[in-house]
């Protein structure tokens, strides 16, 4: 006779661990702070064009830099969303935001280049 056991533990409720419900909440509000951050590049953005007539912006570069780690915080609490109803999370969601987060450097990265060469 052979007896399957399928044991799920809860901790206060959920299945985040104590550093996992704190991480998310830093997810959460990074998110908020991120996504406030990406709308002051983009005004500062529009009044830098208006002013010097010119598309070619570091700011450009900086704002597209600023989405990819809003849309990295986004995932990454849609993951913990996941994660919190049923153990497991959205695998998916942690690849593109893991993905998100390595191309957001990349391009502040070229940008540092840039300015070193003097642009």
């Amino acid at each position: 006779m052979q007896t399957k056991v399928n044991l799920v533990i809860y901790n206060t409720g959920s299945h985040f661990s104590e550093d996992k419900y704190h991480l998310a909440i830093m997810y959460a509000c990074l998110f908020i702070l991120f996504a406030a951050l990406a709308f002051v590049n983009w005004k500062k953005y529009e009044e830098d064009r208006d002013r010097f007539e010119e598309e070619d912006s570091p700011l450009w570069f900086t704002f597209t830099s600023l989405n990819m780690i809003v849309a990295h915080t986004f995932m990454k609490c849609q993951h913990n969303l996941y994660y919190s109803q049923d153990g497991i999370g959205s695998m998916l969601c942690e690849m593109f935001a893991h993905i998100m987060l390595v191309f957001s450097r990349i391009t502040m990265i070229t940008i540092l280049i840039a300015f070193a060469f003097g642009w």
